[in-house]
């Protein structure tokens, strides 16, 4: 059998490097960003005369598979140029809402694509986890709550399949907020030190936005009426518990729900646990033998020491060695973003400046390339999307 060498160029640049090679097939399309899009015509008319065997994509736009009128006609005009100027084949991919594939705008394209070679194009959209402290309108005590709630909307509408969860703190107003417990998901003991803390799960709505968020919730943990701090300002005792109890929560849920995702989106401290619990106590879970863990870093230091027990707290999971959870022997706020960065595949620092001791931990952050700086302006949910696509590929 003679071997077959197939190759994906994004520009006309990497083409010509590909001639000298002896190519079976070379699929052209620009923007890798968002995972390929239709080439210019004139990109088109010069591959062909390369007399090289080229197979354009057809994809009007990035995001989801899902096209309407207007962008089936955009993608029958470029099958029927492509037709026209010799193309050996193309490359095509339509779902439906129910993220099948619509067969019937398939062959409608097919139609079109007569005497040409067909691939279909992977055309999956890809699943993100965000996971935090707040979200609007439910609670909005820090800057996290806005993004968490901007975020999450703008890449659903981008295609993108998301899930949201967060801690039911007692001051979450749950009539006003229309919160209801999912017992199918409730039910699971989570042992943290000497006692087994039950799990519950309560879902509500943001109509406005078409979003579902997922509220971990437990009596001991969240029933008070405040978040870290007393009413007098002091830091709770337990945080260390409530942070690893809520990390725990988070994964057996998604096991739960049964859904594997592709990103898990960790923003602020509370979530700082998971990329390391992804990577040992639920490794052997099918849902997150791909999952990738990128941890967000905001302005929210805390200066107080968590539990002096914290690590042996974690280390009762017998999946986790001392040695794993040596950047958190501080016992506070910069162990923890220790920890997530280590464990994350990539880690998003604001552009404004952070305290010098934040600034040092950061400084540490091992690879570079993990560290990405992302301001939270225009461009923040397109940095994003970037950023998503390139742990992804």
């Amino acid at each position: 059998m003679i071997p077959q060498l197939e190759v994906c160029t994004f520009n006309i640049s990497d083409l010509k490097k590909t001639i000298k090679y002896n190519v079976s097939r070379i699929e052209l399309c620009i923007n890798k960003d968002v995972g390929g899009l239709t080439p210019p015509k004139k990109d088109i008319e010069f591959a062909v005369e390369t007399n090289m065997p080229i197979h354009p994509i057809i994809r009007p736009r990035g995001g989801n598979f899902l096209y309407n009128n207007q962008e089936m006609k955009s993608m029958i005009n470029s099958i029927s140029f492509c037709r026209e100027m010799g193309c050996k084949g193309i490359v095509i991919g339509v779902l439906d809402k129910k993220n099948d594939i619509d067969i019937q705008k398939c062959n409608e394209l097919i139609k079109y694509a007569y005497g040409m070679s067909l691939t279909f194009h992977m055309a999956k959209s890809f699943r993100v986890l965000y996971v935090a402290s707040e979200i609007k309108p439910f609670l909005n005590e820090t800057y996290v709550s806005e993004i968490v709630r901007k975020l999450p909307q703008e890449m659903q509408e981008k295609g993108v399949e998301i899930r949201i969860l967060v801690p039911r703190f007692g001051l979450i107003n749950e009539r006003k907020n229309r919160l209801h417990e999912v017992v199918r998901l409730s039910g699971l003991n989570i042992s943290i030190g000497d006692d087994d803390k039950p799990l519950i799960i309560k879902v509500a709505s943001i109509p406005a936005a078409k979003l579902q968020v997922y509220f971990i919730d437990n009596e001991d943990y969240f029933k008070r009426k405040t978040v870290f701090k007393n009413k007098s300002g002091k830091f709770h005792k337990d945080n260390d518990e409530r942070c690893l109890f809520f990390c725990r929560g988070v994964l057996e849920t998604v096991i739960k729900l049964g859904w594997s995702p592709d990103i898990i989106h960790c923003n602020d401290w509370m979530s700082s646990l998971i990329p390391l619990l992804v990577k040992t106590s639920f490794s052997e879970s099918h849902l997150f033998e791909n999952t990738k863990c990128i941890f967000s870093i905001y302005k929210n230091e805390f200066k107080e020491k968590l539990d002096k027990k914290f690590i042996e707290k974690i280390l009762d999971d017998e999946e986790i060695d001392e040695k794993m959870l040596s950047s958190l022997k501080s016992n506070d706020y910069n162990g923890l973003l220790s920890v997530a960065a280590e464990y994350s595949n990539a880690v998003i620092r604001p552009k404004e400046e952070l305290s010098k001791k934040v600034e040092e931990t950061i400084s540490n952050i091992s690879p570079k390339k993990k560290l990405h700086t992302i301001d939270n302006d225009e461009k923040s949910v397109e940095s994003h999307y970037k950023l998503y696509n390139e742990i992804l590929n």
